[in-house]
């Protein structure tokens, strides 16, 4: 049996795509059993705690409303994007731009960091 190697850039594009379409066993599949996830102040440790994150998230009705560039160095990628939910638009905040950081290890997600870039909903990201 041949097993291809999955690219991390394939990885990340995957898991937004099934982070998009609310695809919670998709998303799971990509996280590392002892991964962790770092949103905002909040840190959540192994696939169970994160599950609940990405249940509270799509329930929040987070969207991802654009990917801005991604870059991949070793088992490291950047990717700069913008969100909106449910919950943000409560704050009166209608978007939130981000920096996310994402290491691997072994073809699977093992910690990602969110970094808000501003809560300015005017950023501009040039």
């Amino acid at each position: 049996m041949i097993t291809e190697q999955i690219t991390t850039r394939e990885l990340i594009e995957n898991y937004l795509k099934a982070f998009e379409r609310g695809e919670l066993e998709r998303c799971m599949e990509c996280f590392a059993a002892d991964a962790t996830l770092e949103w905002l102040m909040g840190e959540y440790r192994g696939k169970q705690s994160i599950e609940e994150w990405h249940k509270d998230r799509f329930d929040a009705g987070l969207k991802i409303l654009r990917v801005d560039g991604m870059t991949i160095a070793g088992d490291v990628a950047t990717v700069r994007l913008t969100v909106t939910s449910k919950r943000l638009a409560a704050w009166r905040m209608p978007s939130l731009g981000g920096i996310v950081t994402v290491q691997f290890k072994d073809g699977k997600i093992r910690g990602t960091q969110f970094a808000a870039k501003s809560i300015n909903p005017q950023q501009n990201w040039s």
